[in-house]
This record gives structure tokens, C-alpha cells and sequence, in this order.
């Protein structure tokens, strides 16, 4: 048992009573633009160029990867040092994957956003009060597995059984919908429940549902056997950290793959061709603050108010040595990608991109 907190014991989900949501005021679905994009022109791409040199001096990054997406215009994608592979880990920023192809099932009504996650999964802490909406937004109270001692003194790929043992030994932080708390193990439930309505494996589901459909050939989740020959390694990481490991990680941020595909995906997200328009504005519905920064939490998607800004959506990631953000920019109507193999850089340098358009 984890001896920070004492466990909680919930029959059914309690209101909300951490720190204020966001009122969200993002106009979604975005207008359609086609997939397909040509070259941004020359002098955009000379500037943003520039922007990846100056992000690869001042960030002490080993590599970085980079796109930007402006629907109707162009695309730009580039890589420091220019050798380096065009295939990034994008970390947590994954998990966006995953709740896409959740809120695939609801569309469907294959299942309920209520349904409590004991349908499917046993055994569970409050399994009978948590939700797939619970899941989705972290608000479970679900510790996070990745967290555990012993994990983290030999980390490794977590099958199901062990991800629910160490959730069972740790118990419940709070009771579901009480809080808001970051954890990796809701993202690796939800793909269980993916894997048990669909049938095939969580690979093969976001394969078949995610990547094949919007043509994202170098775009991939990882598995066990993944040599990971073709992928931006992570800087090293300092000592006692674990370096980012994307096979690891599964569900809850498993996606390797180039910047330009992840911004494909996000433009399809966002202009409903992938769940419905009302799936998508109940993503950013409830936005739940996040670790005491201007960031916010909704159904697998992010939102960042920008102090005298813009609004940007999307999802960060992270991990030793990886720093990854996907955003798209409501004001200046544009995407930008990030993903930095060091310690730093990712947000401030995408939004540097942003700004450079």
C-alpha cells in the first residue's frame, strides 16, 4: 500500500471539488480543409526554419522534430539536426489516440461515456463507480502504475494483471469524479476496453480505426517487438529517471511517427471527420485544471489559455529525456507539432512556430 494517502472506498461517484474548470469557449467543429497539403511557400518556410535553429541552440535538445499545418495553405515539417530520423515518439500526447477510437464506440453505441469500467474490467478499486468518462478525463482517482516503486526499479511492459495488482496494492486517491489527478494506468484501461468491445488488439484497433483511414503510413503504435530502429531516441536521461519508452507505454502513449501525420490526424479530429461534432465538443466540455499551470484537461485533449494569447488545444507529452506538445492555434487558425529529444522546449517552441505565421 502506498503510504502517502490512505485508500478510498467509493459505491458510487461523488461531484467535482478540486480547483475551477476552464468554461470552455472553443467553436468546434472546425471548417473542413483537405487533407492533403501542399508545401507552405518558400518565405514561411525560411522563417520557420529559422525558429527550429534558434529552438535547437537555446533548448540543449540531442534532435528535434517539427511541423506546422495551416489548413487551406500548406504544410511545413523539419528536423535538427536535418539527419535526423523523420519517425518521433510522441509520448502521452498518444493518449489522444486512444480516446478518439473510445468516443469511436460511443458514436457507435457500443458503449456509454457512464458505463462503469466493471463491464469490462475486473477487479478493479471502485470499479463499480468508476467510469469510461472517469478514465478519460483522470478523474478516477486511479493511481498511476508507472509511479510504483518496484516498477520503477525495473520497469517493463505492464500486461493487465500487473497493471491491476499494483492499482489494487495502492488503492484509490479519491473517489471517482471527486478530483483530478494525472494517471497513466486510466489510458492503459481504456485500451483494455477498446481490445474487449472490438476484438482485436489495441494495435490493430487504432490501425484499423485511427491510421489506415486517414493514410498515416509512417505513423505506428509500438509493441513489444518494436526495435525502435527508424525512431528519434530521447536525450539521456539524469540519474534514477527511466528513459521514455514508448513499447512501454501502450495506450497511454505508445504513438511513434512524423510530425506532419500528427497534425493530419488533429486536423481531422477537429473538424469531426473522425466521431461525431458532438463527441468532439464533449472532449473539451469539462476542463479540468492541471499540476497548478495554465493548462486543462478534457476527454483525451488539452487546453492551454495563453495569458494575453491565443487559446491553443491539443496535448503535451513527456518523459526523461522528451518533450512533445500537439496544438493547434484557435486564433491564428494553424497547427504545430513538437516533439524534442532533452529536458526543455516543446510548448515554447511551437508556439514560436505559431507566432512566426
Amino acid at each position: 500500500m502506498n503510504s502517502g494517502y490512505a485508500p478510498t472506498l467509493c459505491d458510487t461517484q461523488r461531484a467535482y471539488r478540486g480547483q475551477p474548470k476552464l468554461a470552455s469557449r472553443i467553436a468546434l467543429p472546425l471548417k473542413r480543409h483537405p487533407l492533403s497539403a501542399p508545401p507552405l511557400p518558400a518565405p514561411a518556410a525560411k522563417r520557420l526554419d529559422s525558429v527550429l535553429d534558434e529552438a535547437m541552440r537555446r533548448s540543449g535538445a540531442s534532435a528535434i522534430n517539427a511541423a506546422v499545418r495551416v489548413p487551406g495553405k500548406g504544410v511545413w515539417e523539419s528536423t535538427r539536426p536535418r539527419s535526423a530520423p523523420a519517425i518521433a515518439q510522441w509520448a502521452s500526447a498518444g493518449k489522444t489516440f486512444t480516446a478518439t477510437a473510445i468516443l469511436m464506440l460511443v458514436d457507435r453505441g457500443q458503449i456509454s461515456l457512464d458505463d462503469p469500467v466493471s463491464i469490462w474490467i475486473e477487479d478493479l478499486p471502485n470499479g463499480n463507480a468508476i467510469t469510461i468518462r472517469h478514465l478519460l478525463s483522470h478523474t478516477s482517482g486511479l493511481f498511476s502504475a508507472n509511479e510504483d516503486r518496484a516498477y520503477r526499479q525495473a520497469p517493463r511492459i505492464l500486461s493487465l494483471a500487473e497493471e491491476i495488482s499494483i492499482l489494487k496494492r495502492h488503492g484509490a486517491m479519491f473517489c471517482p469524479g471527486e478530483n483530478w489527478r494525472y494517471s497513466n494506468s486510466n489510458y492503459s484501461l481504456l485500451g483494455a476496453v477498446l481490445s474487449r468491445v472490438e476484438g482485436p488488439p489495441y494495435t490493430q484497433v487504432i490501425s484499423e480505426r485511427i491510421l489506415k483511414p486517414l493514410h498515416l503510413t509512417r505513423t505506428r503504435v509500438t509493441s513489444e517487438s518494436d526495435t525502435l530502429d527508424d525512431v528519434v531516441p530521447p536525450q539521456a536521461p539524469g540519474a534514477g529517471e527511466i528513459a521514455a519508452d514508448p513499447r512501454k507505454a501502450g495506450p497511454a502513449g505508445g504513438i511513434v511517427g512524423p510530425a506532419s501525420e500528427m497534425l493530419v490526424f488533429w486536423q481531422a479530429l477537429l473538424e469531426a471527420r473522425l466521431i461525431s461534432p458532438a463527441a468532439l465538443r464533449t472532449a473539451f466540455q469539462d476542463l479540468y485544471p492541471m499540476f497548478g499551470q495554465p493548462m486543462y484537461y478534457g476527454l483525451g485533449v488539452m487546453a492551454y489559455p495563453l495569458q494575453d494569447g491565443p487559446l491553443l488545444i491539443g496535448h503535451s507529452g513527456g518523459g526523461a529525456g522528451l518533450k512533445t506538445v500537439i496544438v493547434y492555434d484557435t486564433t491564428r487558425q494553424a497547427f504545430a507539432a513538437v516533439s524534442v529529444s532533452g529536458q526543455k522546449g516543446a510548448e515554447a517552441t511551437a508556439l514560436a512556430l505559431l507566432e512566426t505565421l
